[in-house]
């Protein structure tokens, strides 16, 4: 996975700042296709297994994060959700992500935003609207049936 850009936000939450960060990364695909739950839900156990990579020794809550498929401005967009539990200190701010991927010709962009589990609502509102201004000059083709 390549990243594009990482930057660092505040989020408003009943009248409390909270920090988030936001990165988009792209990860480059052989055979680019729109996706069906199944490769929405693989997808997301490879951006799991990254943040677990990071953190060591953080469980997911409730093990498996949760995947939906969204239509969104005509593209097929998985929305990805997840905590960390036990992420402290100074890396409060990973304990929640919620992430949009949308698949691209030849490649899978990744928005994402990390935040502490007090942010978790206010960081998904934000990371929904967001997803409202993506577009795609080249979408990956639909998905054949086998």
């Amino acid at each position: 996975m390549r990243v594009l850009t990482i930057g660092l936000l505040r989020l408003q939450d009943h009248g409390v700042q909270r920090r988030a960060q936001f990165m988009a990364s792209l990860k480059r695909m052989l055979h680019p296709f729109q996706p069906n739950q199944r490769v929405a839900e693989a997808f997301a156990r490879g951006v799991v297994d990254g943040a677990l990579e990071t953190f060591r020794g953080a469980p997911v809550r409730g093990a498996v994060p949760t995947v939906l498929l969204l239509s969104i401005n005509g593209l097929t967009t998985a929305r990805i959700s997840f905590d960390l539990d036990g992420v402290t200190g100074p890396y409060e701010s990973s304990q929640h992500w919620v992430c949009h991927v949308v698949w691209g010709d030849p490649m899978a962009y990744v928005f994402a935003i990390m935040t502490s589990s007090a942010a978790a609502a206010a960081s998904d509102r934000l990371a929904d609207e967001l997803a409202q201004t993506i577009r795609l000059q080249h979408p990956a083709p639909p998905l054949i049936p086998r």
